[in-house]
């Protein structure tokens, strides 16, 4: 748990959740929910791709997912979106079979969902399930890409400050405008200010 650091709401306590090397390394646009949350994966993606930083840094290898079967009456949208009629540029092949699966990825054994419900009495849900590959999706490797960052970042006159913990962002009594963050230093008790033109809240949406 962590404080939200939010400004009037200093003592709510919110969970955010585990983050792992793959939070950050996985990067794809499937199954996102809403539309516009979907969009705005996409355009992440396409950032990766372009930006002098960061496009040498993927691996567009394409993913593979197990989806739950399209129950009568319900609209796929994804299917909407991928294909050749609205022109996107973002694709799905499938569904696929067991064979093809394995021949994408040789290191996983798939199972096709009969064989698989029989083998496992416990796996007859996934009889209602369906394998697809997204081809322009893609990984990469987290450490590197921190390591790029931050080295750009040096190189441009960012001073980089550890061992502190954020508490509250500051305001201007003016104008409102978020003009510091209020910290608290490790090993001290003490609160200090932290005064700044811009400040980022950089550690994703609570």
């Amino acid at each position: 748990q962590r404080l939200n650091i939010l400004p009037n709401t200093q003592d709510e306590i919110i969970d955010p959740g585990i983050a792992t090397s793959s939070t950050f390394a996985w990067l794809n646009a499937n199954d996102k929910s809403p539309l516009s949350y979907m969009h705005l994966n996409k355009m992440g993606m396409e950032s990766w791709r372009r930006h002098v930083l960061l496009k040498d840094l993927p691996v567009w290898c394409g993913s593979i997912v197990r989806k739950k079967c399209q129950q009568d009456g319900e609209i796929d949208v994804e299917k909407l979106l991928t294909t050749e009629k609205n022109k996107s540029h973002y694709s799905r092949i499938g569904p696929l079979t067991a064979e093809e699966a394995s021949r994408l990825e040789p290191g996983v054994a798939f199972k096709s969902p009969t064989t698989q419900a029989t083998d496992d009495a416990t796996s007859t849900e996934n009889q209602n399930e369906e394998l697809y590959f997204y081809p322009e999706e893609g990984h990469v490797n987290p450490v590197s890409a921190v390591k790029s960052l931050r080295q750009a970042a040096n190189a441009n006159g960012v001073k980089f400050v550890g061992g502190i913990q954020p508490h509250e962002l500051m305001r201007d009594n003016i104008n409102g405008k978020v003009n510091g963050v209020k910290i608290k230093l490790q090993g001290s008790e003490n609160l200090e200010v932290m005064s700044a033109d811009i400040v980022v809240i950089s550690a994703g949406a609570n």
